[in-house]
């Protein structure tokens, strides 16, 4: 930062005082200037502890944790997806601009009912998915480990209100007490409406 003071004879004259207070307000104000602006006033790197963005209270890629609220838990048709606060180990997401990452955990969870293709875990916030994103991401079905698909949005252009959760096959989950299992973070594009 390129900072005179101008009139310091005529302010110096007047007082002593005065010029000195002002060399100290620049002195304080060019140190943390400088460390993130470049000589000719350009931003250089910037440190902050936070940033927050779109209004929110949380900082911008802070984890928010999610209670364990039973009915985020569902199946498609007539299944049904049964988790206790212990089975629940993770639930939390983090936002950037219109990027959620969402992590989920879910250990010994029953599935019931009449078996069918997708495990549902509703979207945290109020949040909707504008558009179809898929991933891959660990299960266990009936207590045999393997790999599986996430997806969220339609194909309609819809907006999805849940994670959806597809053993790899695509075929039925199964119906087992204690022996379905998710291990899954997924980041897709988010919308509030």
């Amino acid at each position: 930062m390129n900072f005179d003071l101008w009139f310091r004879e005529q302010l110096t004259a007047v007082s002593q005082w005065i010029v000195e207070e002002l060399d100290r307000l620049y002195a304080a104000i060019a140190e943390t200037w400088n460390q993130e602006h470049t000589e000719q006033g350009g931003h250089g790197a910037i440190t902050c502890t936070s940033i927050a963005e779109r209004s929110r209270t949380t900082p911008m890629g802070e984890w928010i944790a999610i209670p364990f609220l039973a009915a985020n838990f569902s199946g498609n048709g007539s299944m049904t997806w049964t988790v206790e606060l212990a089975d629940q180990v993770t639930a939390a997401y983090t936002l950037v601009g219109t990027t959620m990452t969402l992590s989920l955990a879910v250990i010994t969870s029953t599935v019931g009912g009449t078996p069918n293709t997708a495990l549902f875990y509703a979207l945290p916030a109020g949040f909707k998915a504008p558009r179809l994103m898929h991933g891959a991401y660990h299960c266990v079905d009936n207590g045999v480990a393997g790999a599986g698909m996430w997806a969220v949005g339609s194909f309609a252009g819809s907006y999805a209100t849940n994670l959806e959760l597809y053993i790899t096959s695509l075929g039925n989950w199964t119906a087992s007490t204690n022996l379905t299992a998710i291990r899954c973070t997924a980041t897709f594009e988010v919308v509030l409406i």
